[in-house]
């Protein structure tokens, strides 16, 4: 994956909460400062290892913009229906160290 900006000390955040999901049972509660930049990011992470669809996922995230920008869902979607949001975060995590097994075990705790 060809980043060109990483941080590290988020992703190491990342990891430990991911293993943290799949070392305890739900319900989880995900947040920060603000409750949209990483809260959203992190959401939209489980939320497509879940299975949930591209407009699922932006009309969650996009609720966080409506409360605090006041921007609504009427924007340029362009090319992202096209992509894998399930496989991408699944490559993305297995980047910052996340093991499969972690991986399918999160998924077998957070599938619809």
């Amino acid at each position: 994956m060809d980043m060109k900006f990483k941080d590290t000390k988020f992703e190491s955040k990342l990891k430990e909460l991911i293993e943290a999901m799949t070392n305890n049972e739900g319900p989880y509660l995900i947040h920060c400062v603000e409750g949209k930049d990483r809260t959203g990011y992190i959401s939209m992470n489980i939320e497509s290892l879940a299975g949930a669809t591209y407009d699922e996922i932006v009309n969650d995230y996009m609720i966080t913009y409506d409360n605090y920008y006041d921007i609504n869902i009427n924007t340029d979607k362009g090319n992202l229906k096209k992509i894998n949001f399930e496989e991408r975060v699944n490559n993305y995590l297995l980047s910052i160290g996340i093991t499969q097994e972690n991986i399918n075990l999160l998924k077998s705790k957070i599938k619809k």
